[in-house]
């Protein structure tokens, strides 16, 4: 075959297997939802045109193009990769990582560009034509094979190295003699000396690392309790025996130090719903719904709460998440191995959507799911999902949503509450370990009672600035176009500096 035509497909292959990379590095620190998959397809096109206008005016060889494709690989993957949290801030890692995306599909658009323009007479055009075809099959098995398998199955680090090699064997065999035998050697020394390097970057740097993915750095006697791929990523526990965090790839999940966690959000999640249906609900024993495990300090509140009688539903995505909240067990004073409690892997929206109408309703049900933006939970926060919960709750049951704001008056806190109040009637604020809590209810206009003096305050002020807010629905995830604030929105800033007044007076 011709070997334009085979390097063209090489070509297609590695600058899509590329972007997925990068874009997974992306994902491994800021999970978001359609703008991840977006970031694939604006790099890859944008650097493409890039390279290929650049091509057309330089007319450049191609093998300086296969060194320069080689050599982003190489430092991305020591710069962005294997250094970035020792070494750079966050913003600098997505950055990079950006410009590493945009910079292969440069070098990948003029390769392209210059191969196509190899033929020569009559032939050019059936040339050209089977360049573009063999770049476009070579692009289809990139995405196939890292999206499916490289990646998910081997993790970044092989991805990374397959994707090196198949660069510095393209530039070997493109050039050929000792130039091209020397290209190749050194390229599969820089692999191995890559995997080498490991351990000992880890080490030397204090970082926590699983399968090469740099977790965190360490504290004094921080270890690593426990690791595993996941489908939804790298699951991890670290910390010491009386603190514990979970973590998804780099980003922390929640963490559970031992005896002081009744005051936490998570805890509260559990705890006050049960406060709140106790006192009023007539036919116990209850049951209670906990969509979303994590370290498990919500399900133990309901549990510690609940009679030996009722039953709790735990829902969680991920099929690797029960063995993790295992570490957290000596931690918690109830855990989710308890009779009463049965875990379901399934997605919560369609496990609730499913439920037929004759199945018993819930008395409580406590959806708690951090990085409400990713793409794995946002649909968990639409109307139509609370549509299907209220269809699967009692008429006097409660409803707790933990939210991912630390201002009730942030754009994504306002949304929130529009949408809750869409579906239910009685919807209260609370501001609970720093984070919003939201407590819902079909008919239970008592709930504020359980509630403090600034939170019955807080709950009219955020009904009336959340009356323009749009409602979340799927067809128009409003929330994921809002940032995620520390502070309270430009527009709300009075009712922010307010809120804040009234916590100090009534805390003297």
């Amino acid at each position: 075959m011709n070997p334009a035509v085979l390097l063209a497909f090489a070509v297609g292959a590695w600058s899509l297997l590329g972007q997925f990379i990068f874009n997974r590095i992306i994902f491994f620190y800021v999970a978001n939802s359609e703008y991840t998959a977006a970031s694939i397809i604006t790099l890859h096109l944008a650097g493409f045109w890039l390279g290929a206008t650049l091509a057309r005016k330089y007319n450049p060889e191609i093998w300086p193009l296969l060194l320069v494709s080689a050599l982003i690989t190489m430092l991305a993957e020591v710069l962005v990769w294997r250094m970035g949290i020792v070494w750079f801030s966050l913003p600098m890692i997505i950055g990079m990582t950006a410009v590493c995306g945009i910079a292969l599909a440069t070098a990948s658009g003029g390769i392209i560009t210059r191969l196509m323009g190899k033929g020569s007479g009559a032939g050019q055009t059936d040339h050209a034509q089977h360049v573009f075809m063999a770049d476009t099959a070579g692009s289809v098995l990139g995405a196939l094979m890292g999206g499916f398998w490289l990646i998910p199955h081997l993790g970044i680090e092989m991805a990374f190295h397959a994707l090196l090699l198949a660069q510095v064997m393209a530039l070997a065999a493109w050039r050929r003699g000792p130039f091209g035998v020397a290209v190749g050697i050194a390229g599969v020394a820089m692999v191995l000396a890559l995997q080498a390097t490991v351990p000992a970057l880890a080490e030397r740097h204090q970082v926590i690392a699983v399968e090469g993915m740099p977790i965190a750095s360490k504290g004094v006697s921080d270890t690593l309790v426990y690791s595993k791929r996941s489908p939804y990523g790298l699951i991890s526990v670290t910390g010491k025996p009386d603190f514990l965090t979970l973590n998804i790839d780099s980003r922390g999940l929640c963490g559970v130090r031992k005896g002081k966690f009744t005051e936490a959000s998570e805890w509260q999640m559990g705890a006050l719903p049960v406060k709140m249906i106790d006192t009023t609900h007539s036919k116990p024993p209850l049951r209670a719904a906990n969509i979303g495990l994590g370290c498990g300090m919500t399900a133990a509140a309901l549990l510690d709460g609940l009679s030996d009688a009722s039953h709790l539903d735990v829902v969680e995505l991920n099929p690797e998440m029960t063995a993790a909240q295992r570490t957290f067990w000596p931690l918690l004073p109830k855990n989710p191995g308890d009779p009463r409690a049965r875990i379901h892997i399934a997605d919560g929206f369609g496990y609730f959507a499913q439920r037929k109408a004759n199945e018993p309703k819930y008395d409580i049900i406590a959806l708690d799911v951090a990085w409400m933006q990713n793409m794995n939970a946002t649909h968990l926060f639409s109307e139509e999902m609370y549509r299907n919960l209220r269809r699967n709750m009692a008429d006097d049951g409660v409803l707790s949503v933990w939210i991912e704001e630390s201002s009730p008056f942030s754009k994504v806190s306002l949304i929130s509450f529009r949408t809750l109040k869409a579906v239910f009637a009685n919807v209260f604020v609370s501001r609970v370990g720093g984070v919003v809590v939201f407590y819902a209810s079909p008919t239970r206009g008592d709930l504020a009672n359980y509630l403090t003096e600034v939170d019955a305050q807080l709950t009219d002020w955020v009904s009336e600035a959340s009356a323009d807010a749009p409602v979340n629905r799927l067809g128009d995830l409003a929330m994921n176009r809002a940032k995620f604030t520390t502070s309270g929105d430009s527009t709300w800033e009075k009712l922010q500096s307010k809120y804040s007044e009234m916590r100090r007076v009534l805390a003297k």
